[in-house]
């Protein structure tokens, strides 16, 4: 029976032993249980690893976001309306200038409002701005206060036309007060004359009065709606034509000077005398003020310091609105070059974590599987021979 058992069992081949397989020495050192902890946690670490290049990648175009929503946009819509309001403000003196109703007045005052809003909204944003921005926004304040100066001067000359027309002022002074007396002496003279005993003589006297009197009334006119229009037919026509018949008349009194009363005399003297000083004081003047700039002194005012002064105001706020394009549209490169870069790097680490994965699967099975395979097999032949 022995013999028998012993003849018919099968003989145990031998395996290599487990020291002999492949894979890294210091993984066939360790448990099973640490293996698969290993394996595990690196794979972990490659998702995480992965995660951070992410992240990392499109952290810029965030950043880039928040960029354009916090201060690009807001400082070019802001400075878009600084400049349409001081377009309006400036607007609405200069028609105020020309008509001088209250409404253009009263628009005026909210466009100001609209626009100091404005610009202190752009100060509030200047500390995320760049040096160039902020020196433009330093110098629109410096040259808004001067062009603040102004409006309020404007509108006080609009309102006195003696203040702003200086030939006006001086028709109405002086012009009044020499033309005034030589119509008033004229007329004493025409009544004492008409007083005289009636003769061919005396009558001829009576219309030369009355012909100097009626021409110097037509050319004060003719200067006064010059000076009121600046209308050149009132200077060339009425006021010139009218001057010629006046010194026609006048030369005719001089030359009949003998045949007046002594009384006469005495006032033609008068009359002489506010005469010539009118003729060099009023007219000469006023033509030359009214063909200078200085003829309305609120509009010399306004061309010469506003105009320039809003210029200077719309071409910073133009520079500053060009300047945030030029920043927004650079941020917008850069974010879309972001993101690409955040794809590029997403792709690249998920290929290189599938790698590592199949790297270390492998290697795995190699350290585990392998050995786990082969001490099955060899205790099936135990199993089996016994």
């Amino acid at each position: 029976m022995k013999q028998q058992l012993t003849a018919s069992s099968t003989p145990i081949t031998a395996r290599p032993p487990l020291e002999a397989s492949g894979g890294l020495r210091f993984l066939r050192d360790l448990p099973i249980g640490s293996k698969l902890t290993l394996g595990f946690g690196l794979l972990v670490v490659l998702t995480l690893i992965v995660i951070a290049l992410s992240l990392f990648a499109s952290n810029e175009a965030s950043s880039t976001i928040s960029s354009t929503n916090n201060v690009r946009q807001p400082t070019a819509l802001a400075a878009s309306r600084a400049e349409a309001n001081l377009l309006r403000m400036f607007g609405a003196v200069r028609t105020y200038l020309a008509l001088g109703e209250p409404a253009f007045r009263e628009a005026y005052d909210e466009f100001n409002r609209d626009f100091a809003t404005d610009l202190a909204r752009l100060e509030a944003l200047s500390t995320n701005l760049g040096a160039a921005d902020q020196q433009r926004l330093v110098e629109l304040r410096q040259v808004y206060e001067r062009w603040q100066q102004y409006p309020d001067q404007l509108f006080a000359l609009r309102d006195n036309q003696m203040d702003r027309e200086p030939a006006y002022a001086l028709l109405n002074t002086t012009g009044t007060e020499l033309g005034g007396n030589i119509l008033i002496n004229t007329n004493e003279l025409i009544e004492e004359q008409a007083q005289r005993e009636p003769s061919e003589t005396n009558n001829a006297l009576l219309k030369d009065m009355a012909d100097f009197q009626s021409s110097f009334s037509a050319m004060f006119s003719g200067l006064r709606g010059y000076v009121m229009t600046r209308n050149s037919l009132f200077r060339y026509y009425e006021y010139e034509i009218n001057l010629d018949i006046n010194n026609a008349a006048w030369e005719r009194l001089q030359r009949e000077r003998d045949l007046l009363t002594d009384s006469q005399q005495t006032i033609l003297a008068q009359i002489e005398n506010d005469r010539n000083t009118f003729l060099e004081q009023v007219p000469e003047e006023a033509f030359t003020v009214m063909e200078s700039p200085s003829w309305r002194r609120d509009l010399e005012l306004f061309s010469t310091e506003v105009v320039d002064l809003t210029s200077r105001m719309e071409t910073l706020l133009s520079e500053l609105v060009d300047s945030q394009q030029a920043a927004l549209e650079q941020d917008l490169e850069r974010g879309n070059a972001s993101l690409t870069s955040a794809r590029r790097q997403t792709l690249i680490g998920g290929v290189v974590a599938v790698l590592a994965g199949l790297v270390l699967a492998f290697s795995l099975r190699q350290n585990i599987a392998g050995p786990v395979r082969r001490l099955t097999t060899v205790a099936e032949q135990i199993r089996t021979a016994t």
